[in-house]
């Protein structure tokens, strides 16, 4: 167990963009009662990104993932003080963080309680991250309803950090994104933004 999980460490040094897709080896996918749940393909409308700050790259990205059947997002995330909305699909996949943002499989489902990880590119949808400030509000946005979050925390991690997705007791939202924003190249490092869910 321990060489494997050291295999999968170094896997992720060299290419972070895996770590989605194998964060359920290293920890326990929760199991809710609505983890099948497909919403309705008109539950919510987004509006088009402002793509006057994304690379060349993710410009190209999002054309190429809107020709893609990616399914119904599960959650819209909205950020007002940064004028970001994007929307959320249900996995952390190539296609999926080129059209917006994806929840980490691993973590709790986006409503669910626990700790909610959603990840996207520094240099498209998560770009304005870089202005994020501690005490902003972020509203996640489900079929079901909308839960406000307060921003505690931003940090800096490294790759190899997991910490950020463990589970937590109470209702949390991590986001995930390359740092620093505009590093040419793999971005060595993880921006964290660690938010609390306000009073329902």
């Amino acid at each position: 167990m321990a060489n494997t999980l050291k295999s999968v460490l170094v896997r992720i040094l060299l290419f972070p963009a895996i770590l989605p897709a194998i964060l359920p080896v290293i920890l326990p996918v929760p199991v809710f009662a609505d983890s099948t749940a497909s919403p309705a393909a008109d539950w919510y409308q987004w509006p088009d990104p402002d793509q006057s700050d994304w690379s060349g790259k993710r410009r190209s990205g999002y054309a190429r993932a809107a020709q893609l059947d990616l399914g119904v997002p599960q959650a819209v995330l909205e950020i007002p003080s940064l004028q970001l909305t994007v929307p959320v699909y249900d996995n952390a996949e190539r296609p999926a963080l080129e059209r917006g943002a994806g929840w980490v499989q691993g973590t709790a489902r986006p409503g669910a309680a626990g700790n909610v990880a959603i990840a996207g590119h520094r240099d498209g949808f998560f770009r304005s991250l870089e202005k994020i400030s501690a005490g902003a509000q972020v509203v996640l946005v489900t079929p079901e309803k909308s839960l406000h979050y307060l921003i505690e925390e931003i940090s800096i991690v490294d790759p190899l950090d997991i910490s950020v997705l463990a589970p937590t007791p109470e209702h949390m939202l991590t986001l995930i994104t390359c740092y620093p924003f505009r590093y040419a190249g793999y971005a060595p490092d993880r921006f964290i933004v660690r938010a609390r869910l306000l009073d329902e």
